[in-house]
């Protein structure tokens, strides 16, 4: 069984032998330089070793019973090590085959929207608003993008670019100015501030009242009716 495993590998290795020289003189296969070296290497070197070990396991054999019996194990086992380095070389080493990997990096996409395609936008948006989106919690990125059927470039763009402010802001600065105004109506008189912080979006007392006093200047119980 074991010899004739090497037979099989080493008639494989003499087909891909002569595969690679002909595709290689007839110019068909173009590599990189070391690549090339590197199979001219290989192949023969897992031949000659596929071939010792065939000659030495036929000779042991053969030879059981003679009086001139030469230990083989010595070749056969240094034949073995050197087929074997050669293989996992290849896992240390794969640039030798397939080349150095580079991760491929897509270009920035430079191209703005036309100033049309801005205004068209922003009248929609006016339009979206006036449903008050903004005060319901679960209000982001997605559910703008999905329903006034906007790409994430064009998101990206009015918002960083355009308005040069991030969406988050903007989504706070509407929330606190509807805010604002409910509290000039008198809103606190019956309702408390935890109230209105979760009327216009915001999920703690906390941080809607750092937001109001960072657009409005003064915190909500400060506002004068």
């Amino acid at each position: 069984m074991f010899i004739a495993k090497n037979i099989i590998l080493t008639g494989y290795m003499l087909y891909i032998s002569a595969w690679y020289l002909l595709i290689k003189n007839r110019g068909i296969l173009i590599l990189h330089k070391g690549k090339s070296k590197w199979l001219d290497f290989f192949i023969p070197s897992i031949l000659i070793s596929n071939l010792l070990i065939i000659f030495f396991t036929a000779y042991r054999l053969t030879n059981l019973g003679n009086g001139d019996f030469v230990n083989p194990y010595p070749v056969l086992i240094v034949s073995s090590i050197v087929g074997t380095m050669l293989y996992i070389s290849v896992l240390f080493f794969p640039n030798v085959l397939y080349g150095e990997v580079k991760k491929q990096i897509d270009p920035p996409e430079t191209l703005q929207p036309e100033k049309g395609q801005i205004l068209e936008f922003e009248q929609m948006l006016q339009a979206y608003l006036i449903t008050l989106p903004y005060l319901s919690s679960d209000f982001g990125k997605p559910k703008l993008i999905t329903e006034l059927k906007i790409s994430d470039r064009f998101f990206t763009y009015y918002f960083n670019e355009y308005l040069g402010s991030s969406f988050a802001q903007w989504k706070s600065d509407l929330r606190i100015d509807y805010a604002n105004n409910l509290v000039k109506n008198g809103y606190l008189k019956n309702h408390t501030i935890e109230s209105l912080a979760l009327l216009v979006g915001f999920q703690s007392r906390s941080k809607f009242s750092t937001a109001f006093k960072s657009r409005i200047g003064v915190l909500p119980s400060n506002v004068s009716n």
